[in-house]
């Protein structure tokens, strides 16, 4: 799973709601009324034959924002789920991100953990 099928299995997912993911913080607008923000690092192979990897893994953080507050419990939970129906497991399904008080914007941290074949 790569950076490309992430983004679009959110933004499909999403689209009809007007919710746009983003990779790192490039071109975002913080105008938006709510949108995702996610990053990959890398998992370490964890089992080998031969010397070889048999599987490999990597952790996705999902950090969604919002200015209506009461968002936050329903997109958490469209997220874990749509996460978890592609094959993710769940390492945390929601921290909450301290609100930014200036700015209206409140917050919650996922982590996520996807393991893939060789």
């Amino acid at each position: 799973m790569d950076r490309k099928k992430i983004q679009e299995l959110l933004d499909n997912y999403f689209y009809d709601k007007g919710l746009k993911s983003y990779h790192g913080r490039k071109e975002l607008n913080v105008d938006d009324l709510e949108y995702i923000i996610f990053m990959l690092s890398n998992g370490n192979d964890s089992n080998f034959a031969d010397n070889f990897p048999l599987n490999s893994g990597k952790y996705v953080d999902i950090k969604y924002y919002t200015k209506e507050q009461n968002l936050l419990d329903k997109r958490n939970k469209e997220i874990v789920q749509l996460m978890r129906e592609n094959g993710f497991s769940v390492i945390d399904n929601g921290t909450d991100i301290p609100a930014e008080l200036d700015a209206d914007i409140w917050g919650i941290s996922m982590e996520f953990y996807y393991e893939s074949f060789i």
